[in-house]
């Protein structure tokens, strides 16, 4: 089975177009599955994109399903998009409605928390299906998505005492320059 892996950066019709190879007169989904900066251990509210275009030149026909599946580390907390019906549990968006050959779905955007323990690199999958679609080998797309470390925070004790460390030894070195009278 093929696979689309496409980084921020690249053009959501390059990474589509290299996946998608040629036209047919039955409809074919593609997806791609993109995410903005590296994500922060304990971050809050990090999010992917996740587009399905039809690469055919025939509508779709019947229900079409995004299903995404998180990596250890990652909790969704939201997943929508306009004129989708998305659930957290399973994380999946369906919707009804034709496309057209040549036409893409309004993008959907999932949020996720990072767990403070989560490791320094996941991959996230994402999957179409349905729509009358025949051509599963590109209806899969996967997103190394970079982690880094939570940044340290230091206790409210300890910068106060570092505060208090530099304005003395500033004050002690304006008083070692001042010319004696």
């Amino acid at each position: 089975m093929r696979s689309l892996s496409c980084r921020l950066g690249v053009l959501v019709a390059i990474c589509l177009g290299a996946a998608a190879g040629s036209a047919s007169a039955q409809p074919n989904l593609v997806i791609v599955k993109l995410h903005t900066n590296p994500f922060t251990q304990g971050q809050v509210g990090a999010t992917y994109f996740i587009g399905v275009h039809n690469f055919g030149t025939g509508p779709t026909a019947g229900t079409v399903t995004v299903t995404d599946t998180l990596p250890a580390g990652l909790t969704a907390t939201a997943f929508a998009g306009p004129g989708w019906t998305c659930t957290l549990t399973p994380l999946a968006c369906t919707r009804s409605d034709v496309l057209a050959g040549a036409g893409t779905f309004p993008t959907l955007t999932l949020t996720v928390n990072v767990a403070i323990n989560a490791p320094a690199s996941v991959t996230n999958v994402a999957q179409v299906s349905g729509g009358g679609d025949t051509t599963p080998d590109d209806n899969r797309a996967s997103d190394l998505t970079d982690i880094l470390p939570a940044v340290p925070v230091m206790p409210l004790p300890w910068l106060v005492t570092l505060t208090l460390l530099l304005v003395a030894t500033a004050a002690w070195s304006l008083r070692a320059r001042r010319p004696h009278a």
